[in-house]
């Protein structure tokens, strides 16, 4: 048995599941942190103070909230310049998932799959290595064909669904 979808997002769709999934008490946010903090270590060891007037404390914490900034804005910078405005398909199976934008192919067993997220507007499916596929409730032609398709990708995946 094969569930499929025809859609087409956009980048305000992209837009949204990446700041739900830095939102979420699990989410990116813990990864920038630790990004940030992992630079601001390197920066505080390897460089001289350009303002020696600064308390290191200070100094520190200015430079870790300036490296989380730059990752809360560059992040999504590199999915919104990949996107192109085109004919989507997505199907789930037993086996796991498969997605079709324009002539490109991506497949994906459920054991490679982190989790299945059901949002108000978007279902999200995110992948082990980071990745999430985003499709909007507009895909779908009635609300209980949503939900037959977030039922069956949690079941296969191994979730309560």
């Amino acid at each position: 048995m094969t569930l499929e979808v025809q859609y087409q997002c956009d980048r305000r769709d992209l837009w949204r599941a990446y700041w739900h999934a830095w939102a979420r008490p699990a989410g990116l946010w813990r990864s920038h942190a630790v990004l940030a903090l992992v630079f601001t270590l390197a920066y505080s060891t390897t460089q001289r103070s350009p303002c020696p007037a600064l308390a290191p404390a200070v100094e520190f914490m200015l430079v870790a909230a300036g490296a989380m900034l730059l990752l809360v804005v560059l992040r999504p910078l590199w999915p919104q310049l990949r996107f192109r405005r085109i004919a989507r398909s997505f199907a789930i199976s037993p086996q796991g998932w498969r997605s079709r934008v324009g002539g490109a192919r991506i497949e994906r067993r459920w054991q490679d799959v982190q989790s299945i997220m059901e949002l108000r507007d978007y279902i999200l499916i995110v992948s082990a290595r980071g990745g999430a596929m985003v499709i909007p409730r507009r895909a779908f032609a009635t609300l209980t064909d949503w939900r037959r398709f977030v039922q069956a990708a949690k079941r296969w995946h191994g979730e309560d669904g």
